[in-house]
Protein backbone atom coordinates (compact mmCIF):
# COMPACT_ATOMS: atom_id res chain seq x y z
CA UNK A 1 0.00 0.00 0.00
CA UNK A 2 2.76 2.35 0.85
CA UNK A 3 4.49 1.87 -2.44
CA UNK A 4 1.03 2.85 -4.16
CA UNK A 5 0.87 5.88 -2.51
CA UNK A 6 4.61 6.91 -2.96
CA UNK A 7 4.14 5.97 -6.49
CA UNK A 8 0.43 8.14 -6.59
CA UNK A 9 2.59 11.04 -5.39
CA UNK A 10 5.57 10.64 -7.49
CA UNK A 11 3.00 10.58 -10.26
CA UNK A 12 1.20 13.75 -9.17
CA UNK A 13 4.94 15.38 -8.28
CA UNK A 14 5.97 14.94 -12.02
CA UNK A 15 2.49 15.82 -13.76
CA UNK A 16 2.63 18.87 -11.86
CA UNK A 17 6.48 19.34 -13.30
CA UNK A 18 4.72 18.76 -16.71
CA UNK A 19 2.30 21.31 -16.08
CA UNK A 20 4.70 23.76 -15.54
CA UNK A 21 7.35 23.10 -18.29
CA UNK A 22 4.00 23.69 -20.70
CA UNK A 23 3.53 26.74 -19.51
CA UNK A 24 7.14 28.15 -19.78
CA UNK A 25 7.09 26.63 -23.08
CA UNK A 26 3.34 28.71 -23.70
CA UNK A 27 5.52 31.61 -22.09
CA UNK A 28 8.47 30.85 -24.55
CA UNK A 29 6.12 30.47 -27.87
CA UNK A 30 4.43 33.68 -26.96
CA UNK A 31 7.37 35.78 -26.65
CA UNK A 32 8.79 34.35 -30.15
CA UNK A 33 5.36 34.86 -31.54
CA UNK A 34 5.26 38.59 -30.45
CA UNK A 35 8.72 39.12 -31.92
CA UNK A 36 8.16 37.50 -34.87
CA UNK A 37 5.14 39.87 -35.24
CA UNK A 38 7.13 42.41 -34.52
CA UNK A 39 9.62 41.99 -36.94
CA UNK A 40 7.37 40.84 -39.83
CA UNK A 41 5.58 44.20 -38.78
CA UNK A 42 8.44 46.12 -39.57
CA UNK A 43 9.25 44.04 -42.47
CA UNK A 44 5.88 45.08 -44.02
CA UNK A 45 6.34 48.43 -43.33
CA UNK A 46 8.96 48.52 -45.34
CA UNK A 47 7.63 47.01 -48.33
CA UNK A 48 7.04 48.78 -51.27
CA UNK A 49 3.89 49.37 -53.06
CA UNK A 50 4.93 50.08 -56.82
CA UNK A 51 1.14 50.33 -58.20
CA UNK A 52 -2.42 50.35 -57.22
CA UNK A 53 -2.27 46.94 -57.23
CA UNK A 54 0.02 46.60 -54.25
CA UNK A 55 -1.99 48.83 -52.36
CA UNK A 56 -5.23 47.27 -53.20
CA UNK A 57 -3.44 43.69 -52.28
CA UNK A 58 -3.22 45.83 -48.80
CA UNK A 59 -6.36 46.10 -48.09
CA UNK A 60 -7.60 42.76 -49.55
CA UNK A 61 -9.61 44.12 -52.81
CA UNK A 62 -9.29 42.98 -56.25
CA UNK A 63 -7.72 45.93 -57.98
CA UNK A 64 -10.43 48.31 -58.70
CA UNK A 65 -9.69 52.02 -57.76
CA UNK A 66 -13.71 52.34 -56.41
CA UNK A 67 -13.09 49.21 -54.49
CA UNK A 68 -9.93 50.44 -53.26
CA UNK A 69 -11.43 54.01 -52.39
CA UNK A 70 -14.34 51.84 -49.94
CA UNK A 71 -11.89 50.03 -48.29
CA UNK A 72 -9.79 53.19 -47.17
CA UNK A 73 -13.16 55.26 -46.46
CA UNK A 74 -14.24 51.98 -44.56
CA UNK A 75 -10.71 51.43 -43.01
CA UNK A 76 -10.23 54.89 -41.48
CA UNK A 77 -12.51 56.77 -39.06
CA UNK A 78 -12.53 59.60 -40.73
CA UNK A 79 -14.01 58.19 -43.82
CA UNK A 80 -10.88 58.95 -45.82
CA UNK A 81 -11.48 60.04 -49.54
CA UNK A 82 -8.76 58.55 -51.80
CA UNK A 83 -7.59 58.94 -55.48
CA UNK A 84 -4.93 58.41 -58.13
CA UNK A 85 -3.56 61.12 -59.40
CA UNK A 86 -0.58 61.58 -62.00
CA UNK A 87 -0.95 61.67 -66.07
CA UNK A 88 0.04 58.88 -65.68
CA UNK A 89 -1.63 57.63 -62.65
CA UNK A 90 2.01 57.32 -61.00
CA UNK A 91 0.28 59.22 -57.36
CA UNK A 92 -2.34 59.18 -55.32
CA UNK A 93 -4.13 61.28 -52.87
CA UNK A 94 -5.48 61.05 -49.57
CA UNK A 95 -7.85 63.24 -47.78
CA UNK A 96 -10.84 63.42 -45.35
CA UNK A 97 -13.61 65.51 -44.89
CA UNK A 98 -14.29 66.32 -40.82
CA UNK A 99 -17.87 65.34 -40.45
CA UNK A 100 -19.74 68.45 -38.92
CA UNK A 101 -17.89 71.01 -40.22
CA UNK A 102 -16.74 72.76 -43.39
CA UNK A 103 -13.62 71.63 -42.68
CA UNK A 104 -11.44 69.17 -44.93
CA UNK A 105 -8.31 67.69 -44.14
CA UNK A 106 -4.62 68.94 -46.00
CA UNK A 107 -4.56 65.76 -48.62
CA UNK A 108 -1.12 63.82 -48.62
CA UNK A 109 0.49 62.90 -51.72
CA UNK A 110 2.24 60.08 -52.24
CA UNK A 111 4.06 59.09 -55.29
CA UNK A 112 4.75 55.39 -56.69
CA UNK A 113 6.92 53.88 -55.47
CA UNK A 114 6.40 54.44 -51.54
CA UNK A 115 7.05 52.04 -48.71
CA UNK A 116 3.65 51.21 -46.56
CA UNK A 117 5.06 52.45 -43.80
CA UNK A 118 4.56 55.80 -45.30
CA UNK A 119 1.38 54.97 -46.50
CA UNK A 120 0.02 53.71 -42.95
CA UNK A 121 2.27 57.28 -41.90
CA UNK A 122 -0.11 59.45 -44.29
CA UNK A 123 -3.72 57.54 -43.14
CA UNK A 124 -2.51 58.33 -39.19
CA UNK A 125 -1.88 61.92 -40.49
CA UNK A 126 -5.44 62.39 -41.85
CA UNK A 127 -6.73 60.05 -38.58
CA UNK A 128 -5.60 62.38 -36.57
CA UNK A 129 -6.16 66.24 -38.55
CA UNK A 130 -9.44 65.09 -39.11
CA UNK A 131 -10.34 63.94 -35.10
CA UNK A 132 -8.41 67.07 -33.94
CA UNK A 133 -10.51 69.74 -36.30
CA UNK A 134 -13.75 67.44 -35.41
CA UNK A 135 -12.86 68.26 -31.82
CA UNK A 136 -11.98 72.23 -32.51
CA UNK A 137 -15.31 72.16 -34.20
CA UNK A 138 -17.39 70.23 -32.13
CA UNK A 139 -15.96 70.56 -28.74
CA UNK A 140 -14.64 73.91 -28.27
CA UNK A 141 -16.57 76.16 -25.86
CA UNK A 142 -18.39 73.75 -24.23
CA UNK A 143 -19.22 74.29 -21.12
CA UNK A 144 -17.34 71.09 -19.19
Amino acid sequence: MKDVAAMTSEITRLHEQVKTLQQCNNREVDKRRAAEDKYDDLLGSQRDISCLSDLCDLYGVEADEDKLARAIYKATQCGAWFKVTGQWRERVEIGSIVEGSDEEVEPHDLAFPFKVGEWRQAIQDIEDEADRIWKEVNEDGEDT
